[in-house]
């Protein structure tokens, strides 16, 4: 299991999901959520 308190553009989900791991990250940045989805949209 992976946290990320400060995810920022989420890369540490990223490499967790490529790496096959369960994780869980945090964002009080609304944009930066929003942001981030790129990473995950295939």
């Amino acid at each position: 299991m992976v946290l990320d308190p400060f995810a920022g553009s989420n890369t540490t989900g990223f490499v967790a999901e490529t790496l096959q791991r369960r994780w869980i990250s945090f964002e009080i940045n609304e944009s930066y959520v929003i942001g981030s989805r790129y990473r995950f949209s295939q």
